[in-house]
């Protein structure tokens, strides 16, 4: 029996057995994963995260498509895990669009019952564990941090943004518990003959797009305060300007400190685990944001390096879908792949990333704009990688919840990954 330990670029890959062909591959360990799943409670009018781009007549498919997908992706989430008994659901954030929840109880409450509870209740689902991460939309996203007025000093805006992430942390499921989110933490799973680590991680504060400038300039909260400026303005909003923090530029640094020390934070805990001896066959990483996509040059390289022994990281806040590789330094592809993944149904769904940045390789791109989420499962040489939409039974012509017609689940997409331990020289393969 043939071992491997392999160098390439100065790490080590884990030691496996021999290649074995994939269809034949016994896959214990099965994950669903899907980002920016949680949408507003109003369906109608200018707030509403599922509907407020879409300004189409009630007779077309559209108008239902986005107003109930949601609860339809939570369908379909259901009937894959009766297929295969998800060990756990990997959550990208943005779980609770625009502003997050808390620090009010009543309204934490309510969202996690209406948004949360009653939609991902399907009996196969229910009792699986979800590991979720803090998205942007999660702090606040562009409005008021401490809630329907501005911040009044920096230490006002730090408590902000930790009660938004205390709301979270803290809930407690009466379905099995299964709500787990922190800063960045580790969950092990072992089925079969198969472990797997997955790294949770707040990227937050490294961002770039959408990220921890628009949620410190809170731009959309100030819109409301100068009602004569235009809301284009907050595409791009500038420190020290009346957008910006109301133009204090204490308060937004206070706020940018707060999220660079989580992303920090979580950084030194994925380099943390990249530095330790391989215990499991697979290590995932969860994040919000992906390096690649939404990050500036600086932040980018440090997280690449971090992540050069993992396999997969999986990322949500841009609502497509795609699968990346990045190539290894030496001219032969690097063994870590990279998953977009945020048409969970709480926003619009939108066109995925079609290119790949310098350096790695677009191995598929969502088509047009499909609601989706990834079904991954493990053996102990093979990931299969699943992009799951819904089949042509579906019928959104109804402009009523009860009135479409429920199809089933297609898969558009399906790829063996190698376990790096193979070598680079093996390659993915399409199912």
């Amino acid at each position: 029996m043939l071992s491997l330990v392999l160098f390439l670029c100065g790490w080590v890959l884990g030691a496996v057995d021999q290649l074995t062909d994939p269809s034949g591959a016994e896959l214990s360990v099965h994950f669903l994963a899907i980002g920016d799943w949680g949408s507003t409670v109003a369906k109608a009018g200018g707030d509403s995260s599922c509907c407020s781009q879409y300004h189409t007549p009630k007779s077309d498919a559209n108008y239902t498509r986005d107003r109930y997908a949601q609860a339809n992706i939570a369908m379909l989430m259901g009937q894959s895990a009766k297929l295969h008994t998800p060990q756990a659901v990997l959550a990208h954030g943005d779980s609770f669009y625009w502003n997050g929840v808390g620090p009010d109880v009543v309204n934490t409450s309510y969202r996690f019952e209406h948004t949360f509870e009653a939609i991902y209740n399907h009996p196969d689902l229910v009792n699986v564990p979800w590991l979720n991460v803090m998205g942007n939309h999660d702090y606040g996203g562009s409005g008021f941090i401490c809630g329907e007025e501005p911040c009044v000093s920096p230490r006002a805006i730090r408590r902000g943004l930790q009660l938004k992430f205390q709301a979270q942390h803290t809930y407690k499921s009466p379905a099995s518990d299964r709500w787990h989110l922190d800063h960045w933490f580790k969950s092990t799973f072992r089925q079969g003959n198969v472990s797997v680590d997955v790294l949770s991680v707040d990227t937050n504060g490294h961002a770039d797009v959408h990220g921890a400038t628009h949620i410190c300039c809170q731009c959309y909260g100030y819109l409301s305060l100068h009602p004569q400026k235009s809301p284009s303005l907050c595409a791009n909003p500038v420190p020290g300007e009346a957008l910006c923090a109301g133009g204090d530029v204490a308060l937004y640094m206070a706020c940018i400190d707060e999220l660079v020390g989580y992303a920090n934070a979580s950084l030194a805990f994925v380099e943390t685990e990249a530095k330790q001896a391989r215990q499991v066959d697979w290590k995932i990483v969860n994040s919000h944001f992906a390096p690649h996509y939404h990050m500036d040059p600086q932040w980018q390289s440090q997280w690449l390096e971090a992540l050069r022994t993992a396999h997969l990281l999986v990322h949500g806040h841009t609502h497509g879908a795609n699968h990346v590789k990045m190539r290894g330094c030496d001219g032969s592809h690097h063994p870590v792949h990279f998953v977009e993944n945020g048409a969970g149904g709480g926003i619009i769904a939108e066109a995925g990333h079609a290119t790949a940045p310098a350096g790695m390789d677009l191995l598929w791109v969502a088509p047009q704009t499909p609601y989706g989420f990834f079904e991954l499962a493990m053996s102990k040489t093979w990931l299969r990688l699943q992009f799951v939409t819904f089949d042509s039974q579906w019928n959104f012509g109804s402009p009523s919840e009860e009135g479409q017609v429920v199809g089933g689940r297609s898969v558009l997409y399906c790829m063996w990954i190698p376990h790096t331990g193979l070598g680079p020289a093996h390659h993915e393969l399409p199912c």
